[in-house]
C-alpha cells in the first residue's frame, strides 16, 4: 500500500497537515465501517489497519510526542539573560532566578581580588629576591669569602673581577647590609700593609696589581 492509498482511505488529500489527532479521529468512525464486528471483512480491516501505520508514520506532528514526554517544555518561554549570557530553561517560568544577586557578585568579585593579590605577591618576592642576589651581600658571605683569581668576570659579585666586588662592598656598606668592622678586618687580612692607612674600602688599581685605597664617603 501506497501513501496516496493511505489518504484516500482516510480521506485526506496528499498536500495536506496529518495529525495524529484527527488519523485517530478518522480510523475510529472507519472501524465502525469496516469493521467485521459491524459488517466489514476482515481483509477491508486488514487494509484499514495498515493505511493507519503508514499515516502515523507520515503525520507532522511526530516532535510533539516527544516534547509531552518530556514535560510540556515551551521554547518561547526561554529567555536570553544578558549578564550570564545563557539560555534558561529550568527557570523559566522564574525570572528572579535568571540573574546575578549582589551576593554572587561579592563572592566573585572576592575571588578576582584573592587571586590578583597572590599573583601581584609572587611577583614582589621574586623582585625582591633577584634584587637581593645582584646587588646585596650578606656579613657571612664578607667573612667567608676567599681570594678569587683577578680577571674572572661574571655578573654575581663572588665570580666578577676584583675591581667589580671592590664597588660592590661601596655599595654594601651605602646599603647598609655590610658592617664596615667587617671590611676593615677583611682588608687588614688581604691588605696589611695598606689597612692602617685606608682601614675602609681597598680596589686593585688599573696600573698594576698593586691595591689602591679608595675610601667610603
Amino acid at each position: 500500500m501506497t501513501y496516496a492509498h493511505a489518504c484516500a482511505i482516510f480521506g485526506f488529500q496528499m498536500n495536506d497537515r496529518i495529525e495524529k489527532k484527527e488519523v485517530k479521529k478518522r480510523f475510529n468512525k472507519l472501524v465502525l465501517k469496516f469493521h467485521p464486528d459491524h459488517g466489514g471483512t476482515a481483509e477491508q480491516f486488514q487494509l484499514l489497519r495498515e493505511a493507519q501505520k503508514i499515516m502515523e508514520t507520515h503525520r507532522h506532528d511526530k516532535g510533539m510526542d516527544s516534547t509531552a514526554k518530556k514535560g510540556d517544555i515551551h521554547f518561547h518561554k526561554m529567555s536570553h539573560d544578558d549578564m550570564t549570557n545563557t539560555i534558561h530553561r529550568e527557570t523559566a517560568a522564574n525570572p528572579e532566578n535568571r540573574t546575578f544577586g549582589a551576593l554572587d557578585v561579592s563572592v566573585f568579585l572576592v575571588i578576582i581580588g584573592c587571586m590578583t593579590a597572590a599573583y601581584m605577591y609572587q611577583s614582589w618576592q621574586t623582585q625582591k629576591h633577584l634584587a637581593r642576589s645582584k646587588w646585596r651581600m650578606t656579613e657571612d658571605k664578607v667573612e667567608g669569602m676567599e681570594t678569587v683569581k683577578k680577571g674572572t668576570h661574571a655578573w654575581h659579585p663572588w665570580g666578577a673581577s676584583q675591581d667589580a666586588r671592590e664597588q660592590s662592598y661601596v655599595l654594601g656598606v651605602l646599603q647598609g647590609s655590610v658592617k664596615e668592622e667587617i671590611l676593615r678586618e677583611r682588608n687588614e687580612v688581604l691588605y696589611p700593609a695598606n689597612a692602617a692607612a685606608h682601614p675602609l674600602v681597598y680596589r686593585s688599581s688599573p696600573w698594576g696589581s698593586n691595591p689602591s685605597p679608595q675610601t667610603v664617603q
